[in-house]
């Protein structure tokens, strides 16, 4: 299954308005496919280039299985937030004594009292935040990445934080080449100050119910260097299914 905007895929829609390098700040709403979308990016990598998908809320799995049903055939690197998350928790797991009532007392009682001879972990976040840092500095060939969602990030570090990270992001998108799409919810405003400045692109993907059913847009609400918006496509659904079976 794709999500074809306008009849055609992500990529070349948004190459042939935005160029080939940018940052794209992507807001999407509940039931619009923006989050299949933006792995479309990923239909058209071209060879000797690098790219990479990063969720807060998937699996690696899950991530995996989204790729296969829209046929993207050179998958990205996959970076989940749940995975840092888990192997959090495993450490955890290992390290305690004994477990009361589904609670694991000794860690917690260790985690509160802030001992000087405990480490502290680093946050999952500031993790995820380092790794597009990291993406940033030691990429040397164009790449593509997608980030869903950042909302997450924003709100375990703090938005100046998450700020600095995406201009050190856009800075390497246009010495290197290559296309970032960083999602978040479609009603979001975390960025409003910044999005016509820290943003090379804002798109807004809406799904709408209606009589006749649901209704699903994408908008180019605003885009650099271009004075002809916004501009809205029709978001369509193409199944690669033979017609025999679509019949039955």
């Amino acid at each position: 299954m794709k999500l074809l905007v306008g009849g055609e895929g992500i990529s070349k829609r948004l190459l042939s308005r935005l160029g080939p390098s940018g940052l794209v700040l992507f807001k999407y709403n509940m039931g619009s496919g923006g989050d299949v979308i933006m792995k479309q990016l990923f239909d058209n990598v071209p060879e000797g280039s690098y790219s990479i998908l990063i969720s807060t809320h998937q699996t690696d799995a899950e991530m995996r299985e989204d790729l296969s049903r829209i046929g993207v055939e050179r998958p990205p690197e996959l970076v989940s937030m749940l995975a840092l998350m888990d192997r959090r928790l495993s450490e955890i797991q290992k390290r305690d004594r004994f477990i009361s009532e589904g609670i694991m007392v000794t860690d917690l009682i260790e985690i509160s009292s802030c001992s000087d001879e405990r480490v502290v972990p680093i946050k999952p976040h500031l993790e995820m935040l380092s790794k597009i840092t990291e993406i940033s500095y030691k990429q040397i060939l164009p790449f593509s990445l997608v980030l869903d969602s950042i909302v997450d990030l924003v709100e375990e570090t703090s938005r100046e934080e998450v700020v600095d990270r995406l201009r050190i992001l856009k800075k390497a998108l246009r010495e290197k080449g290559g296309i970032a799409l960083v999602g978040c919810s479609l009603g979001y405003q975390g960025f409003s100050g910044y999005e016509n400045t820290l943003f090379d692109a804002v798109i807004e993907v809406k799904a709408e119910r209606k009589a006749d059913g649901w209704s699903r847009t994408l908008t180019f609400v605003n885009i650099k260097g271009s004075g002809e918006l916004p501009e809205e496509w029709p978001i369509t659904v193409t199944k690669d299914v033979p017609a025999a079976l679509e019949v039955q």
